[in-house]
């Protein structure tokens, strides 16, 4: 029953900020994308488990600067899954990247 009310809110916010992106900024874009795991062990000891985790979130903001023009940033997230780690979460800038469509052809310049 929890797990359904946390996919309500997800989704209500997921479209509330689609509506907000697409009507104030027209030249502009936000979106994302969330990879979730379950893992439902009964387990051959006493141990049981029933775990709904988020393995990988990748946020992105686009921008047409002008018609030839446009910038892209993006941002990945994620568990790390070393001894030394422990599951912590990190976050990283996955591209930085501005565009041109020249007249000699597309010209891209970032990470």
């Amino acid at each position: 029953m929890m797990f359904k009310k946390i996919i309500q809110k997800m989704a209500f916010i997921y479209l509330g900020c689609v509506l907000v992106s697409t009507q104030v900024f027209a030249q502009e874009k936000l979106s994302g994308v969330v990879y979730f795991d379950y893992t439902n062990n009964n387990g051959n000891g006493s141990e049981v488990s029933n775990e709904f985790e988020m393995r990988r979130v990748y946020f992105t903001y686009e921008k047409k600067l002008t018609s030839d023009m446009k910038y892209k940033f993006q941002m990945d997230a994620g568990r790390l899954k070393g001894d030394d780690e422990n599951g912590k979460i990190f976050a990283y800038i996955k591209k930085a990247n501005i565009s041109w469509h020249a007249a000699v052809g597309d010209i891209t310049i970032g990470i």
